[in-house]
């Protein structure tokens, strides 16, 4: 049985409580930034770490944070070939409850190698292909993790990654298909925006063939929620100018599509988050679709 392996009863090295539970302020200029975190901790090397993440209100961000650990991870194993290998647990509560019931149950898989996410079946959407030893769920009801009936199931919920007693088998069909046409997936502390889009290499053959020749810089138009908005097409960094709102192939993350404003110089933090894409475009919840115009 593919939990016996010794894994899934290994206390994690690094934790992320991605929840929306712990309350917090409703902005995401004003909230803790789980993607930068995340990425400090696995670089660093850094082990023995539990870190509680305010999610009311960003379901949607939980797959690209799940798929962005484990490419991290994959990252930094290849980096550092060296380095004593270290579990990695994301227990993802997004899991709302309706007229007093408990909602969708927690599924649980092993994502590659290192990574074992406890969450909704949504979370593993953009992991689909990279779950190993099957795919498995926490009855609400007849486990050894919480007690009947309780409510606040996510308090308990993260030893299941310690004692995987309670999983039974599930149907990876139940995990949502990933969302073929492009969206705001991320949106970071300084208003950088993430895209998935299910294509990154259709969709960029797509803003090149939208963009149009002005003052010797390639535009295009994007519009997220109501909001339309140019931005510079750019190959890298060193192509910008300072107060450009650009799109451009982030290599650091993968080759995701990120849209930015260019800091002039001198600017404070405020101007940094006010004039960012994620403040123009007027903060839209993550999710919401990303469209060519």
């Amino acid at each position: 049985m593919a939990l016996d392996d010794p894994f899934y009863s290994t206390a994690p090295d690094l934790s992320f409580h991605l929840t929306d539970t712990v309350g917090g302020p409703s902005s995401i200029f004003g909230r803790e930034d789980p993607e930068a975190q995340i990425t400090i901790h696995i670089r660093s090397g850094h082990k023995n770490i539990a870190r509680l993440f305010h999610m009311y209100g960003r379901v949607p961000a939980i797959p690209y944070i799940v798929a962005e650990t484990h490419r991290l991870l994959e990252e930094d194993r290849a980096r550092r070939p060296e380095r004593r290998p270290r579990k990695i647990v994301i227990v993802g509560n997004a899991a709302p409850r309706d007229d007093g019931e408990n909602g969708v149950e927690f599924h649980s898989a092993r994502i590659g190698e290192y990574l074992q996410v406890v969450a909704p079946p949504s979370a593993f959407s953009q992991v689909r292909e990279h779950i190993r030893d099957g795919f498995h769920r926490l009855p609400n009801e007849n486990n050894h993790i919480f007690p009947l009936g309780t409510q606040f199931r996510s308090s308990y919920v993260e030893e299941a990654a310690m004692d995987p007693r309670s999983f039974v088998p599930a149907d990876v069909s139940s995990i949502p298909a990933a969302d073929a046409h492009p969206a705001l997936g991320y949106a970071d502390f300084f208003g950088n925006q993430k895209l998935v889009t299910g294509d990154d290499d259709g969709f960029e053959q797509d803003l090149q063939n939208s963009a149009i020749e002005r003052h010797g810089r390639r535009i295009v138009e994007l519009q997220i929620g109501e909001v339309r908005r140019d931005f510079v097409l750019v190959c890298n960094l060193h192509e910008t100018r300072a107060g450009e709102y650009i799109a451009y192939r982030n290599l650091d993350r993968g080759g995701r599509h990120n849209l930015a404003w260019v800091w002039p110089k001198n600017a404070t933090d405020a101007e940094k988050q006010r004039n960012s894409p994620h403040g123009v475009f007027q903060e839209p919840p993550e999710g919401t679709p990303v469209s060519i115009r």
